[in-house]
């Protein structure tokens, strides 16, 4: 099997199509340019292949991944939503490893790994390595700490661990491939951070890299460390997944102003058999 290699990428939901069936010139163009950049994203429209979302459980979803029916082709993020495309596995259901899974599940679910290997009497490199082996068997081929902000809530959702969102599925045309909607986490309401930590929050959901947040920012390492350990102490969390829990516990889900975008009338999308995507 092949596992594809995912980063979250945000794409500016203000890029409108002005036809329901066409996507403008300036969207192809971008999306051309980023290709060719690093195998970015390819904007789509709804009415691209798209049908009008429907409510789903997220319980169902997560089991679908788990018992090996679906995996993961794409992330990314638009500006009120985080996005899982998913296509069932070629060949048929693969079985797949219950430890690996499990300890995967306890990760999104916020336990930290050391935590995990004092508990499972394991080293910390054999809890790594299980996260992996079950990320990939998700079609995921990146770090632990770059997992999909979509996945995360998707996880927490399935049980109760954060307030459940009103999450949505979008079919493709072609009937296999569905793109999960997942409202991202109310950043900007958090008023203990300050404008710059809030950018900061912002990348970590999109999967970027410190090594990202310095280029992106033009900003010196040491102050992007310590922007982060400020962020860390503000909330009293350590770590991308507590902290992404934490937000959504004080300030719930970005509003939902454009139905027609929870609807999946506006997603990002890539040809995943024909490009790659590093995970930094």
């Amino acid at each position: 099997m092949q596992a594809f290699v995912h980063r979250e990428v945000r794409i500016s939901s203000t890029r409108t199509p002005t036809s329901g069936s066409e996507i403008s010139r300036n969207d192809h163009t971008s999306a051309a340019r980023e290709a060719e950049a690093g195998g970015v994203v390819t904007v789509v429209a709804a009415r691209l292949g798209l049908v009008r979302g429907d409510p789903i459980d997220a319980m169902e979803t997560w089991q679908s991944l788990v018992s090996g029916r679906r995996r993961i082709v794409a992330s990314y993020c638009s500006e009120s939503n985080c996005h899982l495309e998913l296509e069932p596995f070629p060949g048929g259901p693969r079985v797949l490893s219950t430890t690996d899974v499990a300890t995967l599940e306890q990760i999104l679910l916020g336990t930290y790994q050391k935590v995990i290997a004092l508990d499972t009497k394991r080293s910390a490199s054999t809890i790594a390595q299980r996260a992996v082996r079950a990320m990939r068997s998700f079609g995921l081929d990146c770090k632990v700490s770059a997992l999909p902000a979509a996945l995360v809530i998707l996880v927490q959702s399935a049980h109760r661990q954060v307030p459940v969102p009103e999450m949505r599925s979008s079919v493709l045309a072609n009937g296999e491939r569905e793109i999960i909607t997942v409202p991202l986490p109310n950043i900007h309401a958090e008023r203990t951070l300050s404008a710059a930590e809030s950018q900061l929050v912002a990348f970590l959901l999109e999967g970027r890299s410190r090594r990202e947040m310095t280029e992106l920012r033009r900003s010196r390492a040491r102050t992007i460390a310590n922007q982060m350990g400020s962020i860390y102490r503000k909330l009293s969390v350590s770590g991308r997944i507590p902290l992404l829990t934490r937000i959504i516990e004080r300030n719930g889900y970005v509003p939902q102003e454009d139905s027609a975008l929870v609807d999946g009338l506006l997603t990002a999308t890539r040809d995943a058999a024909n490009q790659k995507r590093a995970c930094v």
